[in-house]
């Protein structure tokens, strides 16, 4: 019996060794997430084209605009160094997951270096912009516009001078976007502790809609003289869009709250993020149809600048402008 019960003590010795020692070292948790496959639905978020004007504070601007976009899928290539490591929750993001238990599942989802991710960019969007100069030289500005699969809008502030019936414009801002995704990605799991590590792979299926903040800068030459029948417009800029922005699945920390209580280090990377950053030139006539209403026409040309891919497109744009 005495042998017994020193061999409890000294279990209960070891034991108590252990959990002080694993309460000292405790555990870490890394997660890496890879994007096997994402299709985005949205507009691009396109910067409002405003012009300087020979004009005095107070007044309004209204900007009803159409935007067309040929049939056309971007494609983009997103890999691990293009992850974000963010913290926090989810920002207002609205997913709905399927976790995939079986690995052959996510071997059927293809994955090719000539892009992972595809942004299907709805042909026709719309919206308005509104416009206050402040004073001669300053304004505010801001839009809204909607599309097939989401929706986006923009506040910015303005600076401008005019001189000899010719105006130069800097304008910057935020876009705001909204958009619909679905997307395939794999997590990887690791946990580290004194009593050894483990892994595990988990496969998302995640679909949901998301919302993104991004800049936008312009600077805008232009006739400014209303007596004309036509005038010209250049504006160039640059401008981001993010069309990827989720957390795989739930991923929720709490289960681990089942285990002894150790402390716990949890290293995620496991944001899916990717940003394009877009500069765009703008070369338009306008038509001016009274003191108060100016039709503008012209073809935007968009370089993407921050992907590699340095895909050009040409669309089409067209507004009328309505000032009070």
């Amino acid at each position: 019996m005495k042998s017994l019960i020193v061999k409890m003590k000294q279990s209960g010795v070891v034991f108590g060794v252990l959990f002080i020692l694993s309460y000292l070292t405790g555990c870490t948790v890394t997660r890496e997430a890879t994007l096997r496959d994402a299709h985005i639905k949205g507009a691009i978020s396109l910067p409002p084209v405003y012009q300087a004007e020979n004009t005095e504070g107070g007044r309004i601007k209204i900007i009803p605009h159409l935007n067309y976009t040929p049939a056309e899928d971007i494609k983009a290539s997103v890999d691990p160094t293009a992850y974000s490591n963010k913290s926090g929750n989810n920002g207002g993001l609205s997913t709905n997951y399927t976790k995939l238990s079986k690995i052959n599942e996510a071997e059927q989802m293809e994955y090719t270096s000539g892009g992972n991710l595809t942004w299907e960019i709805p042909n026709i969007s719309g919206g308005l912009d509104i416009e206050l100069f402040l004073s001669r030289g300053f304004g505010v500005t801001g839009s809204y516009n909607i599309s097939s699969g989401g929706s986006n809008g923009s506040f910015g502030l303005a600076l401008q001078s005019v001189k000899n019936d010719v105006g130069i414009r800097l304008d910057a801002g935020l876009l705001f976007n909204h958009f619909s995704y679905e997307a395939y990605s794999i997590v990887e799991e690791k946990i580290e502790s004194i009593f050894g590590s483990s892994s595990e792979t988990y496969y998302y299926h995640d679909f949901g809609s998301s919302n993104s903040t991004n800049i936008y800068i312009s600077l805008t030459f232009n006739s400014t003289s209303r007596k004309n029948l036509l005038g010209f417009l250049l504006s160039m800029g640059y401008f981001r869009q993010t069309v990827l922005d989720y957390n795989p699945g739930n991923l929720d920390d709490g289960y681990y709250l089942l285990f002894p209580p150790l402390p716990i280090v949890i290293n995620n990377n496991t944001r899916l993020e990717s940003t394009l950053g877009y500069f765009n030139i703008l070369p338009a006539i306008c038509t001016n149809i009274n003191d108060n209403i100016r039709m503008t026409g012209g073809v935007r040309m968009n370089t993407e600048i921050e992907s590699g891919s340095g895909d050009v497109n040409f669309w089409p744009f067209i507004q009328t402008e309505f000032s009070f």
